[in-house]
């Protein structure tokens, strides 16, 4: 059988042509540097410890991407020849260049990993870029915390239940067992803390990828009831909460979306 393609020298040359698009441009930095006293602070930032911020980030995900396609090359003969030739198409140019500007102001690994997913399953898949395009902008957009967020939900079977308490989104199996084994009768929202609820900018980031990729199913008019039991030496007494349960769940587009960057590999810094 003759050789099979080497495809990490694919891309290669498309990654030398983005550095290159990058370069320094002497009278845009001039104009930086004329800023009067800041001038030459921003002009350190963006010239030097930004240029190694750039660097640090492309370098970490050539060398996850070389990996991942070298990983390809293990595979059989049909399987590398369509791989090296969607790498070598425009679509695939235009996807790299898209996924490279994105790389460059993000600085968490996790995240440029999962744009080197985006791009392998292009690679693997049947797509012309036109899907693929779209993930690279939606994952560009979304923050670390919302796919913290997304990798919660998916963690919980593709169903996340929280109960509203006292104007609080509120884990209930948590704070139940938090209540039991402080032996703490709840008053008002100051008795629930923080680790049993849905921060503040969680509720935030829900609500901003409510219908994008997540949906939030209210199918319960009436709140439920709630009980727990504080035991000491001499007696045991049980009260009732009543909240309404609130259930998030991730749609079919969001579906398709955790597959692509493959969300399952995903672990916060």
């Amino acid at each position: 059988m003759e050789n099979l393609p080497e495809l990490p020298n694919s891309f290669n040359k498309l990654f030398d042509r983005a550095i290159k698009g990058y370069a320094n441009s002497p009278y845009f930095r001039a104009l930086v540097q004329a800023i009067p006293h800041v001038g030459g602070s921003i002009d350190t930032i963006l010239y030097e410890k930004g240029s190694l911020w750039k660097e640090e980030r492309l370098e970490h995900f050539i060398k996850v991407f070389s990996q991942k396609i070298d990983n390809l090359n293990q595979l059989n003969e049909q399987t590398v020849r369509l791989a090296d030739s969607k790498i070598n198409s425009e679509d695939f140019h235009d996807l790299f260049m898209e996924t490279i500007k994105s790389i460059i102001t993000t600085k968490e690994k996790e995240k440029i990993n999962l744009f080197a997913n985006i791009l392998l399953n292009y690679i693997e898949s049947s797509d012309e870029g036109n899907e693929a395009g779209i993930y690279i902008q939606l994952l560009d957009s979304l923050s670390i915390d919302e796919i913290a967020l997304l990798k919660k939900i998916l963690n919980s079977k593709d169903r996340m239940t929280v109960y509203e308490i006292e104007g609080r989104q509120t884990f209930w199996e948590q704070l139940k067992s938090y209540l039991e084994s402080n032996k703490k009768k709840l008053g008002s929202q100051k008795d629930i803390p923080e680790t049993c609820t849905l921060s503040d900018l969680q509720v935030y980031l829900i609500t901003r990828m409510r219908n994008m990729l997540i949906t939030e199913i209210d199918e319960h008019s009436s709140s439920s009831t709630m009980s727990y039991t504080i035991s000491n030496a001499s007696q045991s007494s049980t009260y009732q909460i009543h909240g309404k349960q609130i259930d998030y769940s991730i749609n079919r587009f969001g579906k398709k979306f955790i597959n692509w960057i493959k969300l399952n590999s995903f672990k916060e810094d």
